[in-house]
């Protein structure tokens, strides 16, 4: 059985990260569980099957940040998503109602550079389905430049691609 006082538990929402008492995760949100219990520390970022991309890059970034800060310097950090839980992930069901809130908890801050880097992504919406699609600022209006950039790109990645695949066939008939 896990300690009460083993785990911690934050939600992510956009930028900020508030310390939860609940243990029912939401789909379309990314919680991040300190697990001091186990022999190594282990901080798990769990996300929904609905969960924001920009959210997963924040927790990543807020999981370090959060792993330096507490001093948890032996610590691993998995990214697990819904439903794809290993069997160390804790049961956090059976825990609902005894987790208590991490009230010692400091706000994570971006630094200016992972601030510059957000700022230079901006939200979309796509016509097909109006949902909200995070996109580089300048992308917009040079779809055809945008497209024969890629067309390119996957061009010279296939000839690099052939070129392993013959070396690596190579390299086989050698043995």
């Amino acid at each position: 059985m896990v300690s009460i006082l083993s785990l911690k538990l934050y939600q992510v929402e956009g930028r900020k990260i508030e310390p939860i008492d609940t243990t029912k995760l939401n789909e379309g949100k990314i919680y991040i569980i300190i697990d001091t219990h186990a022999k190594r520390t282990k901080i798990w970022i769990w996300s929904g099957a609905k969960s924001n991309m920009m959210d997963r890059y924040f927790a990543g970034v807020s999981a370090t940040k959060i792993k330096a800060k507490k001093k948890l310097y032996g610590a691993s950090i998995e990214v697990v998503e819904s439903g794809s839980e290993p069997e160390q992930f804790p049961k956090l069901a059976e825990l609902e109602g005894i987790i208590e809130r991490d009230e010692e908890f400091e706000e994570i801050l971006l630094t200016e550079e992972e601030s510059e880097l957000e700022a230079d992504l901006k939200p979309l919406k796509t016509k097909e389905t109006e949902s909200e699609v995070t996109e580089p600022l300048g992308t917009e209006g040079n779809e055809e430049e945008l497209i024969s950039k890629l067309k390119s790109f996957l061009k010279d990645l296939s000839n690099d691609m052939g070129e392993i695949k013959k070396k690596i066939s190579t390299f086989l008939e050698g043995i």
